[in-house]
């Protein structure tokens, strides 16, 4: 019971830092254009909040948040049959929770999170020894997004490993209506981003996090037992290592597989830990100050990024730039009465549009003054520094 009132801890916390997160960030181009455009699940989940609780950000965001709420509770649960510690699995449940890369996806509008649950739903399941609704899961999942493809691909892997002919023949199935579905990028020219792939996993886990989660992954591949878990995980991130060799790889399709490893990659370090008298454990503790502090210090730098516009010269290089801005100036615009706007910009129109700022033809907007009257320079400040500036001009017509 007082692994669960922890857990609750990890998540009321967690929970809280994401709603802070929500309340400063704008849609972004690509949500925008998901939420307007795209005809997949996610786009009618998130069609469905906002027809509910209104069109705004909260509205937008809550269901992939929710998702990943009983994300954090599924990796425990899941957890639990794969170390050999309750608290193993709740430390496991901790580490996912702060993963830089599992809290972007927790309020982004993309299909990682929902993919992570049904990941983690279909494990749990199985593991309890439901095998047909873990069965309807996956069946469930091929409708959801493409990348269940690497999911399925580990599976038939796992079931030739324990002899399980069901379950490569499922799988196999499965594995080729989604390539039926969806197809496989191989188009472009042939170039290597091989140690691209490995900086966007380093930005997923941090970077001394994702080297030992790879260590644990090549220590259990050569000496320790393979389960379903290491499966999935290994086979997602060998996979988009091996085409990272050929083309640019879509990360997204790949992390949500990598990172349920979690709890695999608890239970190496645990392992290696527990042998030793305590005299010897000196270096492991080093090693988990040293990745723990700088996962917090990761952490803590997703959640309070806009800092970093008082570091930057140029606001632009910020890595959440894209997320910044819209909505203040929607606020400007309507302030003024404008609801109707041109942009030289369609992705900006597009993200305005959310706010309810449709086309129009009596004002244009514009990052540099135009030479006409009547026109209005429109600041945006973050802890009083200009990040921002629009020029919005009337139309003579």
């Amino acid at each position: 019971m007082r692994n669960y009132l922890y857990l609750f801890i990890i998540i009321f916390v967690d929970v809280l830092f994401l709603l802070y997160d929500i309340s400063n960030i704008s849609i972004g181009y690509k949500e925008a254009w998901i939420y307007f455009f795209d005809h997949s699940f996610l786009h009618y989940l998130i069609r469905f909040s906002v027809s509910v609780f209104g069109e705004n950000d909260f509205a937008l965001r809550i269901p992939v948040l929710l998702f990943h709420v009983a994300n954090i509770v599924l990796i425990y649960e899941v957890g639990r049959f794969f170390v050999k510690k309750d608290k193993d699995s709740l430390f496991a449940t901790l580490l996912y929770a702060l993963l830089p890369g599992v809290n972007s996806g927790a309020i982004l509008v993309n299909s990682v999170t929902i993919v992570i649950f049904f990941t983690l739903l279909f494990l749990f399941l199985y593991l309890k020894g439901f095998r047909v609704l873990s069965y309807l899961i996956l069946l469930t999942a091929l409708f959801i997004d493409n990348s269940f493809l690497i999911l399925y691909m580990a599976l038939v892997v796992y079931g030739y490993f324990i002899k399980d002919n069901f379950m490569i023949f499922f799988s196999l199935i499965l594995a080729v209506f989604s390539l039926l579905l969806f197809g496989i990028e191989l188009s472009g020219k042939p170039i290597g981003y091989f140690l691209d792939i490995f900086g966007a996993y380093a930005l997923i886990f941090s970077p001394f996090l994702f080297i030992y989660f790879f260590y644990a992954l090549y220590r259990i591949l050569i000496r320790e037992k393979k389960d379903i878990l290491w499966f999935i995980s290994f086979i997602a991130l060998i996979l988009s290592l091996l085409f990272s060799f050929r083309q640019k790889v879509h990360i997204e399709d790949f992390a949500a597989f990598v990172v349920v490893g979690m709890p695999v990659t608890v239970r190496v370090f645990f392992a290696s830990y527990r042998i030793r008298l305590a005299r010897f454990r000196k270096i492991h503790r080093f090693f988990f100050i040293l990745i723990f502090g700088f996962l917090i210090f990761n952490f803590l730098i997703l959640h309070f990024n806009k800092v970093l516009f008082l570091v930057y010269e140029n606001p632009s290089k910020h890595f959440a730039n894209k997320f910044y801005f819209v909505k203040e100036l929607s606020k400007e615009l309507k302030r003024d009465h404008i609801n109707g706007i041109v942009c030289n910009d369609e992705k900006l129109c597009l993200r305005l549009k959310f706010y309810g700022i449709e086309k129009g033809n009596n004002y244009i907007i514009t990052q540099t003054p135009l030479n006409v009257s009547n026109s209005k320079k429109v600041s945006i400040r973050y802890m009083n520094k200009l990040v921002k500036t629009y020029y919005v001009s009337k139309i003579n017509i």
